[in-house]
């Protein structure tokens, strides 16, 4: 402080002159460094900002009301999803950018919704990407203000995916639902005949009134046959749910398959009702499908039609077109309500709860008509009746070529007792085949294959029932054996096996027919009758 005190006023002033100056220089210093450090702070932060920006999964579209709508901002997710280079996007329009001027005022017109209805807005929409693919996004739109200047924020990303699990999972859920409410319908329309054909078959060993007999003996034949239908499609529709459901092509004759279902169909109506079927105006139509699956469907349209048709006709009809053939069943039933009819043919719908089935009979048969290259429909009014209908393509080839005309066979048979030969191990199976063919025909029983050889050795039988799964020798091996023997006794394979490969091992064994478990007793009965027939009819050819 002493050298102070000696230095005169100019010399202080001076000194105090010079420190601020350098006072001055240091603050400056220090606000130069601060800045810097700010910047770089800034800096930083918006390379952070602009990576961030740049990779999220979002296309990010920045637009200025004030600057006319031009876009400010582009990120890299959005030239993606656009397939368009920011440097074609910022600076300009929608209507500069796009060339499409419907969909630039569709742009446009949303930003003006955007700057009337304020901040926030959210939607999803579908968009076609460059790819040309269909997409499903989802679209943010932002009005915020930034310097008091308004900018719209467009932020969008794809959620295709997210929506189709969460489709899926409604599916699933819904199949689920469904497939319960199934099982618990189909456990109550199992039982049903179920508890009929057990107590009517305990009461029948109890009475000797043959009227009540007949009477328990029909009842318990309908609901056997109620049973095997029902079990018959819940398999069918298992593997038409697998894809598993098997075709047999062939020639057959629609005419005959019609004529057939009607002789079967007219047995079942209900008191009052007539059943329809114009054999003799109608012709014949070749067909090269499988005859199984069409007298499926069209025994799933009958049994349907006679469900719901208490007073009136039954129709079965067709008519032949150009390259097709529509088989129509008619009613005059209840009809079907509009909302029935969009559904009716989809898995377990039953128009009626109240009437027996699981609502599997129109579902199968519409994969079975679409599988075999036709098309299934319905025209029916609520009170008036219904007419369902399936179109089938026909083979022009086919029907240039001659052949062999299966005719059912009529009623009556040769004089001459004929003999059958049945190989059956099962005392029960045996007994059932017994009531079926033992007034009509000499029966003769095989316990095992090797019984079933000799015996036809020793008795020549007119045609042979062969049980497939049978002790020292099954019924393939017993049928080869008899065919060294015999290159034309009609074989009949009896067998609760339906695999195509056992099927296929009976053609190869040359077995004529192959009939599965539980027997058809109909249809077993008028094919062993046409066999038959068709011997006596080839003796007495050859006798005159």
């Amino acid at each position: 402080m002493e050298k102070y005190k000696r230095l005169s006023r100019e010399k202080l002033l001076d000194l105090i002159y010079e420190k601020d100056l350098q006072i001055s220089n240091l603050l400056r210093e220090i606000e130069k460094s601060n800045a810097q450090r700010i910047q770089q702070r800034i800096t930083s932060l918006h390379t952070v900002m602009e990576t961030v920006l740049n990779h999220i999964p979002v296309a990010i579209a920045v637009k200025s009301v004030a600057d006319g709508f031009r876009h400010v901002y582009f990120n890299q997710a959005a030239e993606a999803f656009t397939g368009i280079s920011s440097e074609n996007v910022v600076g300009y329009t929608d209507f500069e950018i796009f060339s499409d001027e419907e969909y630039a005022k569709k742009v446009r017109g949303r930003d003006m919704k955007t700057l009337q209805d304020g901040e926030f807005s959210q939607y999803a929409i579908n968009y076609k990407n460059p790819k040309g693919e269909e997409r499903i996004v989802n679209l943010i739109r932002l009005l915020v203000n930034a310097d008091k200047t308004p900018l719209i924020i467009s932020m969008i990303w794809d959620i295709t995916e997210q929506r189709q699990s969460e489709i899926d999972l409604m599916k699933v859920r819904e199949a689920d639902a469904i497939k319960s409410a199934f099982l618990a319908n189909m456990s109550h329309e199992i039982r049903t005949p179920l508890n009929a054909i057990v107590g009517f078959s305990s009461v029948l060993a109890d009475t000797t009134d043959e009227e009540e007999r007949k009477c328990y003996i029909e009842i318990i034949n309908r609901n056997n046959e109620m049973l095997l239908h029902l079990i018959n499609d819940i398999l069918d529709f298992s593997k038409i749910e697998s894809d598993a459901l098997t075709y047999h092509l062939e020639r057959v004759d629609l005419k005959d398959i019609c004529q057939h279902l009607y002789l079967i169909y007219s047995m079942k109506m209900h008191p009052g009702v007539k059943m329809e079927f114009g054999a003799n105006e109608l012709p014949s139509v070749i067909l090269n499908t499988d005859s199984k699956r069409i007298i499926q469907v069209i025994s799933n349209l009958l049994s349907n039609a006679v469900k719901f048709t208490l007073q009136g006709t039954i129709s079965l009809h067709y008519e032949k077109g150009e390259d097709w053939v529509r088989i129509s069943v008619s009613d005059t039933g209840i009809g079907i309500t509009e909302a029935n009819k969009k559904s009716i043919f989809n898995s377990f719908v039953k128009i009626d709860d109240f009437q027996q089935g699981v609502g599997l009979g129109l579902p199968i048969s519409k994969s079975i008509v679409e599988k075999l290259g036709g098309k299934i429909g319905v025209d029916s009014e609520l009170g008036k009746g219904s007419n369902f209908w399936f179109t089938l393509p026909l083979n022009k080839k086919m029907q240039l070529k001659n052949y062999m005309q299966f005719n059912l066979p009529q009623e009556g048979i040769t004089n001459i007792k004929q003999s059958i030969l049945i190989a059956e191990d099962v005392e029960e199976n045996y007994y059932l085949l017994n009531v079926i063919f033992g007034k009509e025909y000499n029966l003769y029983h095989a316990h095992t294959g090797v019984e079933a050889v000799q015996m036809f050795k020793q008795y020549n039988p007119s045609i042979i029932l062969m049980d497939i799964k049978m002790p020292e020798m099954d019924g393939f091996e017993a049928s080869q054996a008899i065919r060294k023997l015999s290159s034309t006794v009609p074989i009949f394979a009896l067998t609760a096996f339906s695999q195509d490969q056992e099927r296929k091992k009976a053609k190869e064994c040359r077995i004529n027919e192959y009939i599965t478990k539980p027997i058809d007793i109909t249809l077993l009965k008028e094919t062993v009758k046409k066999y038959l027939t068709e011997i006596s009819d080839s003796t007495t050819l050859h006798c005159s």
